[in-house]
């Protein structure tokens, strides 16, 4: 039989697994980097996802014990880290590494001869991992047992947030200055007065696009604050009792910023509701309702009178078109600067409370807010920042 046919038979039998001591590791690692021609391993990818990273780290550590890769001693003390966990393992002629990446569990395999392995070679070795898990599902289910399960959850205040922040930049480079009219002088100054007016036009939809979508979000994202620091700082009989928790989080918004003191563990004292902070804030809020339901009152919305002659001849105080006329006034209630001081409005109340936390909570509070993905834990209810999201990196090799 050729040897490197005994080789990889010897790689995909599993049971000739067998962990690579730490001093071996170091010893091959010391032996390489010595040597001018070293022999590239083979590198196979669960891009397909054929295969769990849960299921395989289970199998791996029920068989073998905790991961032994000398990444192990090299990786941050956190989840932030590309590789996560490595197992080091070899048969009699080749060399064995799994990595669990942040981006795709790899295997790493070098031998002693440079034997090749085949893309059927790479299926049957899964493969046959996967069967062997059986084997050893008692021992996996002990080991999943000492786990701790969170459930990762996108955060809506974050994604409001950014939302409103994006929203926000588009309005502020709108150029909204209403175009000039005069005495056209040629063919060319009335194109360009069409063109003008055109872009003027759109600039203003879109303005009121934006403005209107600001002030209906502005509530929601203060609602979404509010019940964030309730989700993570509410005291354990709102954790314990789901239809209290429930009732809690539907109260006037009002009464809830007045009460956080009350149902929460990271305030020392009341939100001073007195302040002009949370005076404006309640003033947007009552007035939210003609956004988010729609409320029309033409009343609220008057812009300019006409008078009709024999019910069809309009007759306005002043002489101008009426796309200027329409287009000057569509913005009303919607106004670039009422959309952005209601954002603000918005951010002061949130200053507001987080001045009012604990310095301990304040810390926690604040990396929980900016996370675009936090987690819960299953058991405890505990929310944590899992993984940095403002620094989210992966690496790949191809």
């Amino acid at each position: 039989m050729y040897k490197w046919y005994i080789m990889i038979d010897q790689i995909l039998n599993i049971d000739n697994w067998q962990l690579v001591p730490m001093e071996k590791q170091v010893a091959i690692a010391k032996q390489n980097s010595e040597k001018k021609e070293n022999l590239p391993a083979q590198g196979w990818q669960n891009i397909s996802r054929t295969i769990s990273p849960l299921a395989l780290y289970k199998y791996l550590n029920a068989r073998f014990g905790p991961p032994n890769g000398f990444v192990m001693f090299l990786k941050n003390p956190t989840s932030d880290n590309i590789i996560h966990w490595q197992y080091a393992l070899s048969t009699k002629d080749s060399f064995i590494n799994i990595w669990g990446k942040t981006s795709v569990l790899e295997f790493s395999i070098k031998t002693s001869d440079n034997t090749t392995l085949s893309n059927n070679d790479w299926d049957a070795l899964v493969s046959n991992i996967k069967k062997d898990f059986k084997k050893y599902d008692k021992e996996m289910k002990e080991v999943q047992s000492k786990f701790e399960q969170w459930s990762l959850f996108i955060n809506p205040f974050t994604r409001i947030e950014h939302t409103l922040q994006g929203y926000i930049q588009q309005l502020e480079k709108l150029n909204l200055e209403e175009v000039q009219t005069g005495t056209p002088k040629s063919k060319e100054d009335i194109n360009k007065y069409q063109k003008d007016l055109e872009k003027w036009t759109k600039n203003i939809s879109k303005a009121a696009s934006l403005g209107t979508t600001i002030r209906m979000l502005c509530p929601v994202m203060a609602e979404s604050f509010i019940n964030l620091i309730l989700l993570v700082f509410r005291k354990d009989e709102y954790k314990n009792d789901e239809r209290l928790y429930e009732g809690l989080i539907r109260d006037h918004i009002d009464i809830r910023v007045k009460t956080l003191h009350l149902h929460c563990t990271c305030f020392p004292n009341q939100i001073d509701y007195s302040s002009n902070a949370f005076k404006k804030f309640h003033t947007l809020m009552n007035k939210r309702n003609d956004f988010l339901h729609g409320n029309i009152d033409p009343y609220k919305l008057i812009v300019e009178d006409v008078w009709f002659d024999q019910n069809t001849i309009p007759l306005f105080e002043n002489d101008e078109g009426m796309i200027r006329r329409m287009m000057r006034n569509y913005c009303t209630n919607v106004e670039r600067s009422k959309a952005i001081e209601d954002f603000q409005t918005i951010s002061d109340l949130i200053e507001l409370i987080l001045m009012a936390m604990d310095s301990n909570s304040l810390k926690i509070f604040v990396q929980l807010m900016s996370d675009r993905m936090p987690g819960i834990n299953k058991k405890t209810k505990r929310l944590g920042v899992l993984f940095p999201s403002d620094k989210l990196v992966e690496g790949f090799v191809y």
